[in-house]
């Protein structure tokens, strides 16, 4: 073999490998391509998905919030409507415990102005046990 042959063998030989470097970077370069574009699916994919569950979960905590505070809000009616009708019950009976004074003072009256020597003398003995009890606390506290 001469010195010719020889350097277009290996001329041949180094331009066969760089077209198959090339077709091998091709391929890697098309397979890389690939995976770029499904990694951006995918990511795409995650991100759709992420969106949504965001916002679900704000719209059920909108919603648990709403159903919250209309709870509340039924609650405080319903304690008002309570204090209401506690209020006026309340007031009844303020109003019957003043008539019932008013018609026992009555009585008292009517009683004193028919019988007073009688309540004359009731009211010494009142009078007379309620100062042995006053007394016998302030023994019993000395």
């Amino acid at each position: 073999m001469n010195s010719n042959n020889v350097v277009q063998a290996t001329e041949d030989r180094v331009t066969d490998a760089a077209a198959r470097t090339a077709e091998k970077a091709g391929e890697l370069a098309g397979a890389f391509k690939a995976h770029v574009a499904q990694f951006k699916e995918k990511a795409s994919d995650l991100s759709d998905r992420l969106r949504t569950a965001a916002s679900e979960a704000k719209d059920g905590l909108v919603e648990s919030g709403k159903h919250t505070q209309e709870r509340l809000s039924e609650g405080l009616d319903r304690a008002g409507e309570g204090y209401e009708d506690v209020k006026d019950n309340l007031g009844e009976v303020v109003s019957d415990l003043l008539d019932q004074a008013a018609t026992i003072s009555e009585k008292v009256s009517g009683y004193v102005r028919a019988n007073p020597g009688k309540s004359f003398a009731a009211a010494v003995a009142v009078g007379y046990v309620a100062s042995r009890l006053i007394r016998s606390r302030r023994n019993k506290k000395s």
